[in-house]
């Protein structure tokens, strides 16, 4: 349940740095103003504790003991920059309603400037202590771990946090309620449609005050209710609540013991990160308006991004899994995804690359120089190869091994994975080679055309062309250019003795793993040690 807890906090912790990069970004003034800026200051304060609340998920070692220390310093230090930036956002909503004018900017820039190195003065000193603090351990098959801060440490310093809380809890709620009254007074005395707009968009904001107060107001129930515990125990000498409370930290490490075999885990929280970000973007782009969006450059843009999650979710089925030999076909499903994705990624890549030599050889940078119909053609050949090159893959035999009397499927036969290994190094080669030479070519285009740009408009243009270009540059030297190099090793080192078994990573390296079935065991050689642990 826990590691679903951190899938959950990670698609939030996504899309709320996201939404703090658009207000951060945003070139309407009304996003300038002292509430959005302490959104943002709250917003990274929320960021940073969530941070430090995964480090502690991990039951480190006592030469790691630092680790442990940083998250605790990082969940204290976001959580007090967090609250004291929602307290800012109270005062400047009170202020701002006590104000009869409305006006959003009664705090200049000087005064929101030095609430928010004072808060941020406040949280580091709230959250210094905590450096000097020792550790308190336990034993775990004769390994030493850490296993929470010194009590004594915690008993002074669960107080401060809950009198934080409390004293947030009091000036918001009579702050929000003061607030809520002048802006119903307002109201009735509306003449303007105007004013009546102000009025709505000043009751938004207040929502959202009003949800950040209550949050936080049960938060400070529960710290209060931990800290209060904790004094307890410490005040009366509880040793029985003591050991209870000892055995609910020690079970956090039983599923998340910091060694290399828990990178597994990370992994898949990043691989979730990134999907869910690829997949906003994506469903962004085809739902725009803009009819820029809809150019050929974007459409393949999506078809490529269409196969990298293709390829994610096939890589998550067929590594971070072990599966039994009646689920074989989710093993087969998995990897028939994974080289459907990365074949569409690529050749989805090389129209992009393509398209955009057509566009710098053409003198007026016309994006549509690709039909629909051409367009559409494009994109029928690209998923048709792509279903070719993965086809044969539904015919392959599996290779087994046995752990504990257990049949797990280990990988593909490994005639049907030699066989394959050549085409697909033959792609990313012939990738690498044109999308290098188109690119190259494209650039130089773009800077001779950038010498007669005379007039604001095509500046702009080239401008925009070039962003392009840097995209698929990136796109150039980034991961498809180093796969080719990793495919032929695989290539080279496939040839082996019938009692082993060769694996290798799904687009993301190629390092052997080799099984010896007679004995029922295995060795790993590479990143992924615990496939049958």
């Amino acid at each position: 349940m826990l590691v679903v807890w951190l899938v959950v906090d990670a698609i939030f912790f996504v899309s709320e740095l996201y939404l703090l990069i658009c207000l951060k970004l945003a070139k309407d003034p009304f996003f300038g103003i002292p509430f959005f800026h302490f959104f943002i200051v709250a917003g990274i304060g929320g960021i940073l504790s969530v941070i430090g609340f995964v480090l502690h998920r991990f039951l480190f070692t006592e030469d790691l003991a630092w680790i442990f220390k940083l998250g605790y310093v990082l969940n204290s230090f976001g959580v007090t920059l967090a609250t004291l930036g929602k307290l800012c956002i109270v005062i400047n909503r009170f202020v701002v309603m006590r104000n009869g004018r409305l006006l959003e900017n009664v705090w200049t820039r000087r005064t929101t400037v030095c609430l928010t190195i004072l808060i941020m003065i406040l949280s580091t000193a709230k959250s210094a202590p905590y450096l000097f603090c020792s550790y308190s351990y336990t034993i775990v098959d004769n390994v030493r771990y850490i296993l929470f801060l010194d009590s004594q440490c915690l008993v002074s310093e669960k107080p401060l946090t809950s009198a934080i809380y409390f004293a947030y809890a009091v000036v918001s709620v009579i702050l929000t309620g003061l607030s809520i009254r002048d802006l119903n007074k307002m109201s009735r005395h509306v003449e303007t449609s105007t004013r009546l707009m102000v009025l709505q968009q000043q009751r938004k904001m207040l929502i959202v005050t009003g949800v950040c107060t209550i949050s936080h107001i049960i938060k400070g129930l529960h710290q209060a209710g931990f800290s209060a515990t904790w004094v307890l125990i410490a005040a009366f000498k509880l040793t029985a609540w003591s050991a209870v409370i000892k055995d609910s930290y020690q079970k956090r490490g039983v599923w998340c013991d910091f060694e290399p075999r828990n990178m597994e885990l990370v992994l898949n929280i990043i691989d979730v990160i990134l999907i869910s970000a690829e997949l906003y973007l994506l469903i962004w782009l085809k739902i725009a308006k803009d009819p820029f969006f809809h150019i050929p450059f974007f459409h393949f843009f999506i078809v490529t991004g269409i196969g990298g999650i293709l390829s994610v979710i096939g890589y998550i089925l067929d590594v971070r899994f072990i599966l039994v030999e009646d689920l074989a076909w989710i093993f087969k499903l998995g990897y028939v995804l994974n080289s459907f994705g990365v074949t569409l990624s690529t050749l989805g890549k090389l129209c992009i690359v393509i398209n955009r030599f057509v566009v710098m050889r053409n003198g007026r940078l016309v994006e549509r120089n690709w039909t629909r119909r051409v367009t559409v053609c494009l994109t029928i050949i690209v998923i048709v190869l792509s279903s070719a090159k993965c086809s044969p893959f539904l015919f392959c035999e599996y290779s087994y091994i046995e752990v504990e009397n257990d049949r797990y499927v280990a990988y593909f036969d490994g005639k049907c994975v030699v066989s394959e290994k050549p085409l697909t190094s033959a792609i990313y080669f012939a990738y690498v080679v044109i999308s290098v030479i188109l690119t190259a070519i494209s650039i130089r285009d773009l800077r001779k055309l950038s010498k007669n740009a005379e007039i604001a408009t095509r500046l702009i243009v080239l401008k925009q062309q070039r962003n392009m270009l840097i995209v698929t540059g990136i796109w150039n030297m980034g991961s498809n250019s180093c796969f080719p190099i990793d495919q032929l090793k695989c290539c080279d080192q496939r040839h082996v003795h019938n009692s082993t078994l060769s694996l290798n990573l799904l687009g993301l390296g190629c390092h052997d793993y080799f099984i010896d079935a007679s004995s029922q065991s295995s060795t790993v050689q590479g990143g992924r040690q615990t496939r049958f642990v």
